[in-house]
């Protein structure tokens, strides 16, 4: 056996373990934002949330991980953590009205008026406000913690780019 071999394979079993490529990609995500070279330590973010997903071994952990990536792209994008916050505030005004409801006219001003009322209680929960209405006791806890994630992924994103100036 060749002592290059013998080196690369003792390299490889010692030194190149998770923990190592991590820290790495770490120094060189930091160093690269250092120098201003902000897409490049973005992609090397994502390649590190991606090794921590795939050496996980928490399934919680995984699935956070793999939420974080739907919402904002780890953080990395403003554009899509406000598609989410758009889609959830349709959503959960579309439920808040049918919760709402109690059997009314077809009158389309009265229509319009009561989804109008229905999106600004749902604004009014995502915005963490609370509301007074009380046909909506089962929607607000959903309502609370989803704008709580979404809002936080909505910070972290715009931080970034606001660092990155």
């Amino acid at each position: 056996m060749s002592f290059e071999n013998l080196t690369s394979r003792y390299i490889l079993k010692s030194d190149l373990d998770y923990k190592s490529v991590l820290a790495e990609y770490r120094n060189l995500r930091i160093s690269i934002e250092n120098n201003r070279t902000y897409i490049e330590a973005s992609n090397l973010y994502t390649m590190e949330m991606e090794l921590i997903k795939e050496y996980s071994n928490n399934w919680f952990e995984r699935s956070i991980i793999k939420a974080y990536k739907e919402i904002s792209d780890y953080g990395e994008s403003i554009e899509k953590t406000g598609k989410w916050i758009f889609c959830s505030i349709i959503v959960f005004t579309i439920l808040a009205s049918i919760l709402r409801f109690k059997g009314m006219e077809w009158d389309i001003i009265e229509i319009i008026k009561f989804w109008f009322i229905s999106f600004l209680e749902v604004i009014r929960l995502f915005l963490q406000i609370g509301t007074d209405d009380k046909s909506l006791w089962i929607l607000e806890p959903i309502v609370r913690v989803t704008s709580l994630i979404l809002l936080g992924n909505l910070y972290i994103a715009i931080r970034r780019k606001l660092s990155r100036k």
